[in-house]
């Protein structure tokens, strides 16, 4: 079975699928990951509005399958990654509600211009 290749964020990978395997790589991600991830093809991702409206034009830009995580875990392809990125502490880019509802802070700094010399 090819398993395609991964882009993007390591919570979020894109993966590019052989015609006709989307579904068939959607039911692998999930054999093996369980309720881990959630896994989907780039027809259910549009269809749900994940990426918003999106153009016919730029449509297949998207990947063949999506990944995200659901849980603690980031999915990282070792051919294509060096071992340091594994070390970074925080992960993000998934759709939980954590990583979709990240807090803004505003301020503004207010002093006086001042001539140096």
């Amino acid at each position: 079975m090819n398993r395609g290749w991964c882009t993007s964020t390591w919570k979020l990978p894109r993966l590019a699928a052989g015609a006709g395997s989307h579904e068939r790589l959607v039911a692998a991600w999930k054999a093996r990951f369980g309720d881990r991830i959630w896994a989907f093809t780039r027809g259910e991702a549009v269809a749900g509005g994940l990426f918003g409206e999106v153009r016919p034009a730029v449509e297949g830009r998207i990947g063949d399958v999506m990944i995200a995580a659901r849980d603690a875990v980031a999915l990282y392809d070792g051919r294509r990654m060096r071992p340091t990125a594994m070390e970074v502490v925080g992960q993000h880019g998934s759709l939980t509600k954590a990583e979709r509802e990240v807090p803004l802070l505003c301020f503004t700094a207010e002093g006086r211009n001042r001539r140096r010399g």
